[in-house]
């Protein structure tokens, strides 16, 4: 299950590559700057909330996250963007909403992983919520999960995600926070967690390639924390393609990550197995199609499995 996406970094010759670049209110304000108090003069909700964007060398797309944040209809809100250092033309769009964005961080990291625990050691908020380059919220998101945090007491919030593929809406991915001890069961940017939860239970491993987020939840969700469910859809992803090499390491950093996290071996292994054997036989139904040539019969099939399983959008 894909969450959010970089794109690989290219050696570059730039000689202030390593150095900090840094912007938004906080810079320009200086000791003047007090979120909280601008808040309350847009008549924003009482709890603050903090969302992250993270990104390296996403000019394609991140103008459409950016916005996404800014027009929530939940106005409590600290933006903070961190950037890896990008090269492509990232900065130029991040600056140019500087003024509306909270704090921005551009520099060199050691990967994703590094870059989210820099943007929850930088938020202040009641609540951190995470949207990277490529994928964009809702509206109502925002208010959405303030009024779920109010509701339930919980110290994490998630819900569904519209998945989208050629520029067309063709999934809803339903995030399921009881199944997390099968695999990874919950949509990262659906997801808002309560700040303290970061400093009591921990925050991203830096080890892990692409199962981060879910090691995260997993270790949350063994810990005792309370996990909400919204049924609302709060964010949208647009869909990129698994690899045969990219869902192998998957569901073995899923293995992995449920018996570090207190997950027998065996059961842990039989999922490991379910999971691949899921992945192989649809990899093997596609090259066959491709060998026989049929995959025209491809919009067919789509229609058909469209019919009997409801979370595909049949467009």
């Amino acid at each position: 299950m894909r969450h959010f996406r970089r794109r690989g970094r290219p050696e570059v010759t730039d000689v202030n590559k390593d150095k900090k670049l840094e912007g938004g209110l906080r810079v320009k304000m200086g000791a003047s700057y007090k979120k909280n108090d601008a808040a309350v003069l847009k008549g924003a909700g009482d709890m603050l909330a903090s969302v992250i964007t993270i990104t390296y060398n996403g000019a394609a797309h991140i103008e459409h996250t950016i916005k996404s944040v800014l027009a929530q209809s939940y106005k409590n809100i600290e933006y903070i963007v961190v950037d890896g250092g990008s090269t492509d033309g990232t900065l130029d769009i991040i600056k140019k909403y500087e003024d509306r964005i909270d704090y921005w961080v551009s520099e060199k990291d050691r990967g994703i992983s590094d870059a989210m625990n820099k943007g929850v050691e930088l938020a202040t908020g009641a609540i951190v919520g995470m949207i990277h380059a490529d994928d964009w919220y809702e509206p109502d998101a925002v208010e959405n999960a303030v009024k779920t945090f109010a509701e339930t007491g919980a110290g994490v919030v998630c819900a569904d995600l519209r998945y989208h593929k050629d520029g067309v809406a063709y999934f809803i991915g339903r995030s399921d926070p009881d199944s997390l001890d099968k695999t990874m069961s919950v949509w990262h940017p659906t997801v808002f967690v309560r700040a303290g939860i970061y400093k009591s239970a921990g925050a991203f491993e830096l080890k892990y390639i692409s199962g981060m987020d879910y090691d995260l939840l997993l270790r949350f969700s063994m810990k005792g924390v309370k996990i909400a469910k919204d049924d609302k859809i709060y964010a949208n992803m647009r869909a990129g393609g698994t690899s045969d090499q990219s869902w192998r390491r998957m569901i073995r950093e899923e293995y992995l990550i449920k018996t570090a996290n207190g997950i027998g071996v065996f059961k842990a292994y039989a999922y490991y197995l379910g999971r691949y054997a899921y992945f192989a036989a649809a990899a093997a139904f596609k090259k066959t199609l491709a060998v026989l040539g049929l995959t025209s019969l491809m919009p067919l099939l789509k229609k058909i499995r469209n019919k009997f399983d409801k979370r595909f959008i049949d467009n």
